[in-house]
């Protein structure tokens, strides 16, 4: 899912003539975009660069996320100036008609001091963490507690060379999957580590209780009436059912991973409707697995999918199944069993199969495209980036490295931290991204 960056090395005349005094290379008749992120040597995000091109155009500055976006920018060949105090960097890109173009620059040495105040968004140690994110602050400024346990581990708030607020949740763990609860003030995260389902308070931002769930818990989904969460336990043949307003195991599912064609345990979950749930091994082939969501009794088995991901509507009558390089399918759910009615054509993949759904489920993002979601063969527009979280109507999606505007396809705003473990607040307002290297949840204002 990795958003393709243009190279930040030095480009020869031969390569890129604008740079040393070529022909104008714009050409007339069209516009499109072009958005830009500045990074200091330790990849983190650089604010108040001048950013400039040449041929000139637009000037912009970068903000707190080290991005700038130029929009109606004549389309054409360019390099892309960066200017911070003494130092500078230069990239590259094309500007395509109704396209948004990127280009990343890289400065290689950190500015000295004096020279266009802090190099980075990054606080210092002392200051709660060395980080770079925006968010806005939801309380909680210690790190409470110890990191060896869930109940007690804290968040805290970093103060950025901008001034900015980075919020964020220390884990101290790691996080295979995060949930944000629709009703209650609780984001929920799945240990693969130590089995553990960690229940986090974001009036607080504590961990506020840890439980133990089964072996390897991966993935999570709620009923429609979001009593109950069902977690996928990859680590053997056991679905977890967790009362969420008691917050403990109510009772486990153990299934017949035999049936089918494809032997494996459950890896990705979507409960559904009349009572079902759907799960899928994880392996170059897997089958739907449809089973009674109250004895884990088999129903139907169908389908060679290959290393597919699984998302189910409101109401979960409908399930959108994406393939690892392949077609995005949807099938209707029935206690009696799994129906395929529509079927995109072959997708291309950045990132791999993972399906997102609107919060309106009228739109489906998969491959790093827009889909009709009741014309599966109406793609709507491409992203750099696969889409892994979406706002109510679509208007606002999030990559793993970038935010874009759903519409037009645009970025927006890019992540200083690089995740594909992340989820949106239902009210489409925050994203909550983890960070593996510091096993903490970074909370940032959309």
């Amino acid at each position: 899912m990795a958003r393709l960056w243009f190279s930040l090395l030095v480009t020869s005349c031969t390569a890129l003539p604008l740079a040393c005094g070529g022909s104008d290379a714009r050409v007339e008749g069209g516009v499109g975009a072009l958005f830009v992120a500045a990074f200091d040597a330790d990849h983190q995000p650089l604010a108040d660069v001048e950013i400039s091109t040449d041929p000139k155009t637009q000037r912009a500055t970068t903000d707190e996320f080290g991005s700038a976006l130029l929009e109606q920018e004549p389309i054409g060949a360019y390099r892309v100036l960066g200017i911070r105090g003494a130092r500078r960097a230069s990239s590259s890109a094309t500007v395509i008609s109704g396209k948004t173009a990127s280009a990343e620059l890289v400065f290689p040495v950190d500015e000295p001091s004096g020279a266009g105040g802090s190099d980075s968004l990054a606080g210092s140690d002392s200051s709660g963490g060395s980080d770079s994110l925006g968010g806005t602050s939801h309380g909680g400024t210690s790190h409470g507690g110890s990191t060896s346990s869930g109940a007690g581990r804290g968040g805290g708030t970093s103060v950025g060379g901008s001034g900015t607020l980075l919020d964020y949740i220390d884990v101290g763990t790691q996080v295979a999957a995060l949930v944000p609860d629709a009703k209650r003030p609780y984001l929920y995260a799945l240990d693969s580590v130590n089995n553990n389902m960690l229940f986090i308070n974001l009036d607080t931002q504590q961990v506020e209780k840890t439980i133990f769930v089964g072996s390897k818990p991966v993935d999570m989904d709620f009923d429609e009436a979001n009593q109950n969460a069902y977690i996928a336990n990859w680590g053997s043949s056991e679905i977890a059912v967790v009362d969420l307003a008691k917050r403990k195991v109510d009772h486990s599912i153990f299934v017949d991973t035999t049936v089918g064609t494809w032997d494996g345990n459950p890896y990705r979950i979507a409960v559904t409707a009349g009572n079902t749930l759907v799960f899928t091994e994880q392996d170059q082939w897997c089958d739907l697995k449809l089973i009674d969501a109250t004895t884990g009794v088999n129903i139907t088995a169908t389908g060679s999918l290959y290393a597919p991901d699984l998302a189910v509507t409101k109401d979960r009558s409908t399930l959108y199944v994406g393939e690892s390089g392949g077609a995005l399918t949807r099938f209707s759910v029935s206690a009696a069993g799994l129906m395929q009615v529509d079927v995109s054509a072959q997708a291309g993949s950045p990132g791999g199969p993972v399906v997102t759904l609107s919060g309106d489920n009228k739109y489906v993002f998969y491959a790093g495209q827009k889909y009709l979601a009741t014309n599966l063969k109406s793609v709507l527009g491409k992203f750099s980036e696969a889409i892994y979280a979406s706002n109510a109507d679509g208007s606002v999606v999030v990559g793993n490295k970038s935010v874009f505007n759903g519409n037009n396809f645009a970025i927006t705003a890019v992540l200083a931290t690089s995740t594909t473990v992340l989820a949106m607040s239902p009210d489409g307002r925050t994203v909550y991204l983890y960070d593996t290297s510091k096993s903490r949840i970074y909370i940032r204002a959309l």
